[in-house]
C-alpha cells in the first residue's frame, strides 16, 4: 500500500498535466488504488474510467512470467516464480480493494479481446455519465476544440491521424 501511494502522487501529476492539454491518456500499474488516486480534477468533466486487469488463474501467471523472461531476460522467470504466492496476495488485495471501489474486473486470461471488453467498460461508463460526451468535444477552456489541446496542437496523433483520413 506504501508504494501504491508513493506512485499515486506521480498519477495524479500525469493526469493533471493531461485534463490541462486536454489529452487522453492510459494508465497503468500494478500499484494503482482508486481510493489513493484522490482524482479531484477541481470540477473539470473528464472521463476517468478504472479498469482492473489480472490474470486470477495462478497457472496462467506463471506462464506469463515465462513468457515475459523470453523477451526481457533481465526479468528472469525464476524470481518471479519464487514469489509467486507473494505476487498472488499483493494481486488478491487490489483486485478486492478495486472491487470494493466498484471497479470492474477484467481476467486478462479469459477468452476474448481484452481490447473489446475494456472498450465495452468505458462506453458503459460513459453512458451512466452522458455530461462526459459533451465535455469530450470541448478544450480544457470549455470551448469546442475540434479535437486539439490547449496549445492547439491535436489532442493526440491517433485523433490527427483519424482526422487525416476522414478528410
Amino acid at each position: 500500500r506504501e508504494q501504491a501511494r508513493i506512485v499515486s502522487v506521480g498519477v495524479r501529476a500525469i493526469v493533471a498535466r493531461c485534463v490541462a492539454e486536454n489529452a487522453s491518456v492510459i494508465v497503468d500499474g500494478v500499484h494503482l488504488l482508486p481510493d489513493l488516486l484522490g482524482m479531484d480534477l477541481g470540477g473539470r468533466r473528464v472521463c476517468v474510467a478504472p479498469l482492473t486487469l489480472a490474470v486470477t488463474d495462478r497457472q496462467e501467471l506463471a506462464a506469463r512470467f515465462a513468457e515475459r523472461a523470453k523477451h526481457a531476460p533481465l526479468r528472469p522467470q525464476s524470481r518471479y516464480l519464487a514469489h509467486l504466492k507473494h505476487i498472488a496476495r499483493i494481486q488478491e488485495y487490489v483486485v478486492e480493494t478495486n472491487q470494493a471501489q466498484g471497479v470492474p474486473l477484467l481476467d486478462t486470461a479469459a477468452a476474448g479481446d481484452l481490447t473489446i471488453r475494456a472498450v465495452m467498460l468505458i462506453g458503459d461508463h460513459l453512458a451512466r455519465h452522458p455530461e462526459l460526451a459533451e465535455a469530450a468535444s470541448k478544450g480544457a477552456d470549455g470551448r469546442d476544440s475540434g479535437g486539439k489541446g490547449a496549445n492547439g496542437k491535436p489532442a493526440n496523433a491517433k485523433a490527427a491521424r483519424r482526422r487525416r483520413r476522414a478528410a
